[in-house]
């Protein structure tokens, strides 16, 4: 009987190429920064599938605020600070993000997403790590830029 090792992707017997052809050659050209759309402004969260607005706006406005690969926000006793990745959903510029911060004062932490849609508005959804969530709609806050898609320069991830 034969006994087989774990190919990781290559059958069994297979040969690595040599590193020389994996490797991008010296005439290739390097990839250049690709505009990719962001979503950059601040935003007033009107509406919470699980809250009223009073409850939403227990500190204040509630608010979710794009910078670049940035950002924050904060409804009911919940604020945070983001980790964003800018994309498209369904043709739509779009965040996924990572947060962390304080949920009545005790760290707290999730994952959540906003698109941004034809009125100007974000529609999204917010995810408390072991707790609840909620999907929200925003509106751009008044005298404040609408949150908008701009190009941003940016390469392969990693390198800039």
């Amino acid at each position: 009987m034969t006994k087989t090792r774990p190919s990781f992707g290559r059958p069994c017997g297979s040969r690595r190429r040599p590193r020389s052809t994996c490797a991008r050659s010296a005439a290739e050209p390097k990839k250049t920064s690709v505009a990719k759309p962001i979503i950059s402004g601040k935003g007033r969260i009107t509406e919470m599938d699980l809250w009223d607005q009073e409850v939403i706006d227990l500190l204040g406005p509630a608010f979710i605020e794009f910078k670049g690969e940035g950002g924050q926000f904060r409804f009911i006793a919940v604020e945070g600070r983001m980790d964003c990745r800018h994309g498209q959903r369904n043709g739509r510029p779009c965040v996924e993000f990572i947060w962390d911060g304080d949920d009545e004062c005790d760290p707290a932490s999730g994952r959540g997403w906003v698109k941004l849609q034809t009125d100007g508005s974000l529609t999204g959804h917010i995810y408390l790590h072991q707790g609840d969530d909620s999907g929200f709609k925003a509106i751009p806050f008044e005298g404040d830029e609408q949150p908008a898609a701009k190009a941003s320069p940016r390469t392969e991830r990693g390198h800039r």
